[in-house]
């Protein structure tokens, strides 16, 4: 594709480039630059792209988009634009023909329930004829059935980009997209279209880089004001924040909850099957039997429900087809034993998250209920003494380990953590526990895992939260492959529970 032919579709040219090569890819990474590349020299929170256009050059790049008008560009061809961000991603959108343009595409942004209401959606797409592909937290969905890892929720601009053209060469109509709030801040998305958008929900997280609940619902915000929507924008109205959204964006909302809105959830049982209920819409109401359990999941079945109202989707074809719902890996991934032990994986990492999984299994449990958890290195630190104060209302035993701790000392974040933890709980370091209020902190993950397997009894539940699908845990000076199902099942294996 032409140069010219980007630059005319970029927003905010102060100047357009003064020839007109031939542009065979867009990147934001020097490193991934080939011959023929358009560079981007984005100014990040650690580097700037600036100070790599020389070695961009020196790898091939043909042409560069810059903010600085004063900046060397090395022979290459310049495009200086007033945000460089929101340029790259309407570049990678124009070099890879506009996919969002040829797709269904549903946007999910919130806190909490991203991944599991896009794996619904989805299944409610497939179940409906429509060839579907989702993107997100867990990896990315085909539809040649392909799945592959992906390291962000949300990717930059260019790997965005490609991934929704390969869906639309693998015949999708429609994508389930998961947006992050960073993703949005640092215009990913720019240049694409939304058939339709989704808030989840929000509660404390990501505030070391928003700042505060405020700047962070208005990050999420971006989402349902800076792009178009074919249809209506999908709100959850039980939360509080979403209350706000929907009441400034006005018309064009489908709102949802257990409590309240156009598609409401009203559960009569949840147990370890899943959860009995009804389906209220506008006009009338649907029986249905989830195979999830916890409110939690009523409540993102409810999100998706509303994203197939939206559309204009059969609506009791589509309740019906929520029976078929599949088990999103690592969100209350149950660990299949012979003990009579319930042992569940979950990525639950903020306290309103913890919270709620916990919430949702107390019922469950005929014995005591075990939590293992840590929080992240590098991370919001002001949520590590919430975290503990969350797992306290509702568990009988923590357990306190590492996550990925980064480039921090695990024992320090299990101090904050600790912080948190109510006075009457009483700490044990080892042996049999005497009953419930009781705390474990055992830095070892793995150890921390076995113990709290080896210490449960037949009618007791263990959760293992805060990784929930991933396959591995950082450090500061390495990354181990680790994985919380597989280390599990270990455990029980070692009891003759399989």
């Amino acid at each position: 594709m032409r140069l010219s032919v980007i630059a005319a579709q970029l927003p905010g040219v102060i100047k357009g480039p003064a020839s007109d090569p031939e542009v065979t890819g867009v990147v934001c990474d020097s490193r991934q630059v080939r011959g023929g590349s358009l560079f981007a020299a984005i100014s990040g929170e650690k580097t700037d792209g600036h100070n790599f256009l020389e070695n961009a050059a020196k790898l091939g790049a043909v042409a560069c988009i810059v903010e600085r008008e004063d900046a060397d560009t090395f022979g290459m061809a310049r495009i200086l634009v007033e945000d460089a961000e929101e340029a790259l991603g309407w570049a990678a959108s124009a070099f890879f023909g506009h996919p969002s343009r040829s797709l269904t595409l549903v946007g999910i942004t919130g806190t909490n329930g991203k991944t599991t209401t896009a794996h619904l959606i989805q299944q409610i797409l497939r179940e409906a004829g429509i060839s579907a592909g989702r993107m997100g937290t867990v990896g990315n969905s085909y539809p040649s059935g392909a799945e592959e890892d992906s390291p962000l929720t949300t990717p930059d601009a260019p790997a965005l980009q490609a991934i929704l053209a390969r869906m639309v060469r693998e015949g999708a109509q429609a994508v389930v997209a998961e947006i992050s709030s960073h993703a949005l801040m640092r215009k990913r998305t720019a240049g694409c279209s939304f058939a339709c958008t989704v808030f989840t929900n929000l509660t404390q997280d990501h505030l070391d880089f928003h700042g505060s609940m405020e700047e962070y619902f208005q990050a999420k915000k971006m989402l349902f004001t800076d792009y178009p929507r074919l249809v209506e924008a999908v709100v959850n109205v039980d939360d509080p924040w979403g209350r706000m959204l929907a009441s400034e964006l006005g018309g064009h909302v489908v709102t949802f909850g257990l409590e309240s809105g156009d598609i409401r959830f009203e559960a009569s049982r949840y147990d370890a099957g899943g959860i009995t209920g009804t389906i209220l819409y506008p006009g009338g109401e649907e029986p249905i039997s989830l195979p999830l359990t916890g409110s939690f999941n009523a409540q993102n079945s409810a999100a998706a429900l509303g994203v197939a109202w939206a559309l204009g989707l059969d609506f009791k074809k589509v309740v019906k087809a929520l029976e078929n719902a599949p088990q999103t890996p690592g969100r209350l991934e149950k660990v299949e034993n012979t003990l009579g032990i319930g042992v569940y994986v979950d990525y639950a990492h903020t306290p309103d998250a913890l919270s709620r999984v916990l919430e949702s299994v107390r019922p469950l449990t005929r014995g005591r209920l075990f939590c293992v958890f840590g929080c992240g290195g590098d991370r919001d630190r002001t949520k590590r003494p919430l975290m503990a104060k969350a797992a306290a209302e509702w568990a009988d035993v923590l357990v306190l380990t590492a996550d990925n701790s980064r480039s921090e000392e695990t024992n320090l974040i299990l101090d904050s953590i600790e912080a948190g933890i109510p006075p009457e709980w009483r700490k044990v370091s080892g042996g049999l526990l005497s009953g419930c209020r009781e705390y474990a902190r055992i830095e070892d993950r793995e150890e921390a895992i076995g113990w709290a397997v080896k210490a449960a009894a037949p009618g007791d539940i263990v959760i293992v939260a805060g990784k929930g699908h991933e396959t591995y845990q950082i450090f500061r000076d390495r990354t181990d492959r680790f994985d919380d199902r597989e280390k599990a099942l270990n455990f029980l294996g070692q009891r003759g529970g399989l």
